[in-house]
């Protein structure tokens, strides 16, 4: 028996006397270059794997042909939030969540994500306006499990911010999380900075860090985050937090 197979640009492949096959299947390999072989449609291909990436892409890493090449480990990207905190929201039982605007990604976290080891990175930023030296909460959460809290201490005697003439100044805080210990008894340690600029020459700046640790934390479910700012101790609607940007990245 013999036969041959056309291939693209007008190549052949041509077999003879096939013998003792155990089977109809014939598997030809080689290598295919399906930049630069004028391919206008394929039907019925099994891919394994795509540039060395594992294909289909998984659920968990969002990932799509259109960036196979190039894999990002992006979790969420948030534009055009523009979350304003004001100083009469100093209920800590119910304040505000600077989500919004327009969201890239998922805030859900899968177990799969959620696994021994699993970091991340937050990152938000926008501007800050105070007047009367107050302290500003920033809390991380797993839907109602506090992961992490910080605070912008905005009250020590050399602190220029109460001066700002109803001027904005940049903020930003960095969290950083890892599953330390995965399960219906999972735990997670957080560490986060802030930094601002405390005063009209735009390279006073002032930080702050701390770090957070909560055990037994149920991690066989879907979990959704969210960030949540309350001022502690103002009641004055013109202090002013202004959130512009929310960024997860998933780290390992």
């Amino acid at each position: 028996m013999s036969f041959t197979i056309n291939t693209i640009n007008g190549n052949k492949v041509h077999t003879s006397e096939l013998e003792n096959m155990n089977s109809d299947l014939l598997l030809i390999k080689d290598s295919l270059d399906m930049n630069n072989n004028n391919i206008t449609n394929v039907n019925n291909i099994n891919l394994s794997t795509i540039n060395n990436l594992p294909y289909p892409p998984t659920e968990s890493n969002n990932t799509t042909l259109a960036n196979l090449s190039n894999i990002s480990n992006g979790k969420y990207s948030q534009v055009n939030g523009n979350v304003i905190v004001t100083g009469n929201n100093t209920d800590p039982t119910n304040h505000i969540s600077i989500i919004g605007g327009t969201g890239f990604g998922s805030l859900i976290f899968s177990p799969e994500e959620l696994t021994v080891g699993s970091s991340y990175h937050i990152k938000i930023a926008g501007t800050l306006q105070t007047h009367q030296k107050k302290k500003i909460n920033i809390s991380i959460y797993f839907d109602s499990t506090k992961i992490f809290e910080t605070k912008i201490e905005t009250i020590d005697s050399d602190i220029l911010i109460d001066n700002l003439n109803n001027n904005s100044y940049a903020y930003e805080s960095e969290i950083d999380f890892t599953i330390t210990n995965n399960g219906l008894n999972g735990s997670i340690y957080s560490n986060g900075q802030i930094l601002y600029v405390k005063d009209s020459s735009f390279n006073g700046l002032r930080g702050s860090s701390s770090e957070y640790i909560v055990n037994n934390i149920n991690l066989t479910n879907n979990l959704l985050l969210d960030i949540r700012i309350y001022w502690e101790d103002s009641a004055d609607s013109s202090e002013l937090l202004t959130n512009k940007m929310v960024r997860i990245t998933k780290m390992f």
